[in-house]
């Protein structure tokens, strides 16, 4: 009901019966998720959300979305999965689908895609295939070798005994991260950073899932500035990109997404994606071309600057709330609509990040800390300048929501010893898993 409300005040009548074009997105548990479902109501698109049973239903609050559904986890029921999925798009008319990839693997999305596509849905998503060979780390660097790019020191393991080489000489003097690989990881997206002693090893980490058919490929990191980097790619041509530094452990740096410029950077990105030869051939012997939300992880070395990649993800990370609102335009055709609000025409160049986002829970509870001038000052900039990442003023319920009902739950879960099931996207690391392991 208030929804409704907020989205007749926000938006002409004229506009709100005018037959619109439906995108489906998932993940709406995530604020990435709800970013974006604000920017194609915003570019005149009917939103439609769905999310995994058992998460927070973020998404449901906003008056940007029209419908919200729930699909069954994928993980040992993916038939159920995609024919959720594809219910969904028929019963809804969907043209659109742009799979978030936060809450499960990309891989299920990838399946779901030619069911999808049947239904004359199109999929912002690579083919099963594709996403196994983005995703694992082990392709991610020979792909490098191949295109002559800066790669870290990696070793891929199928074993324990492999993983005890490593300490042989004593405590690792560098810190190491496992990544799953193999066409197995990218169900699991596994990632476990190696204690420093093997003792801590053997007690902490579980290697249950370590085989020929699952192997680790153990990475080692970096010293230098970490980047997480969240990329739209559309015809295999990068449209919008926005990069943010984070800490070593991929926690975003005092609480705040700062995005980053770094030309060098950028230009590795087209390098590498310009040598991607992905999907499989067409009938006219010419190529499927690459649409996909990408995110890597890399670091800029603090030695000779060199660009090495540690790894990549498909699916939309949370620094994409940093991008423009005009980020439907990298995605989507144009549509005959003729008004500017909602053309989905390209633009000029790839879309970048717009004005950095604050997090409003840290500036209030600093305000509320320390009632200086200047944190008050802050907090009243924060609300009223809508650059928080969950609040703005025309659809402010999904962030009163958050916490109001899902952070006292949450307190409560942690209380009793229970790790709850959140993809609010504190995480920059790993928006993928959900709290699970750091990325």
């Amino acid at each position: 009901m208030l929804t409704s409300i907020l989205e007749a005040l926000h938006t002409s009548a004229w506009e709100r019966a005018r037959r619109k074009r439906t995108v489906l997105i998932s993940g709406g548990s995530t604020l990435q998720a709800l970013q974006m479902a604000r920017n194609f109501h915003d570019a005149g698109a009917r939103v439609v959300v769905c999310e995994l049973e058992g998460l927070f239903p973020l998404a449901r609050f906003s008056a940007a979305v029209s419908a919200f559904h729930t699909v069954p986890r994928p993980e040992g029921r993916t038939h159920e999965f995609v024919c959720a999925l594809c219910r969904i798009a028929e019963k809804e008319k969907a043209s659109l689908y742009i799979p978030v990839s936060a809450s499960n693997a990309a891989y299920y999305d990838a399946l779901a895609k030619p069911h999808l596509e049947q239904l004359g849905v199109t999929v912002f998503c690579p083919s099963a295939r594709d996403v196994c060979r983005l995703e694992d780390a082990w392709e991610l660097v020979r792909r490098c070798v191949s295109l002559s790019l800066p790669t870290p020191v990696c070793h891929k393991v199928v074993s324990q005994d492999q993983i005890r080489s490593l300490y042989s000489e004593g405590p690792l003097k560098k810190r190491m991260v496992a990544f799953t690989a193999g066409p197995m990881g990218a169900r699991a997206r596994r990632c476990v950073f190696l204690p420093k002693r093997r003792s801590e090893f053997q007690r902490k980490v579980k290697t249950d899932d370590l085989n020929e058919l699952q192997p680790w490929v153990v990475i080692e990191d970096v010293q230098g500035e970490h980047l997480i980097a969240c990329t739209t790619v559309r015809d295999s041509k990068i449209t919008a990109n926005v990069m943010c530094a984070v800490n070593a452990d991929g926690s975003s740096k005092n609480g705040i997404l700062q995005p980053v410029d770094r030309p060098d950077v950028v230009n590795w990105l087209e390098r590498f994606l310009n040598g991607i030869e992905c999907g499989m051939l067409k009938g006219n012997g010419g190529k499927v071309s690459l649409n996909a939300h990408l995110t890597f992880h890399l670091v800029v070395s603090s030695g000779c600057g060199t660009v090495i990649p540690i790894a990549c993800r498909v699916g939309v990370s949370l620094p994409y709330v940093c991008l423009s609102s005009d980020h439907p335009k990298a995605v989507w055709k144009s549509c005959r609509h003729a008004e500017s609000r909602c053309s989905f025409g390209h633009a000029n160049g790839p879309l970048l990040a717009s004005a950095p986002r604050l997090w409003l829970p840290s500036i209030a509870f600093r305000a509320l800390l320390r009632p200086t001038m200047k944190c008050i000052v802050a907090l009243a900039y924060t609300v009223f300048k809508g650059r928080e990442a969950a609040f703005v003023a025309w659809d402010p319920l999904p962030f009163f929501a958050h916490h109001g009902i899902q952070a006292p739950l949450e307190a409560v879960g942690k209380w009793c010893g229970v790790q709850p099931s959140t993809h609010f996207g504190h995480s920059l690391f790993d928006p993928f898993a959900g709290g699970k392991v750091p990325y």
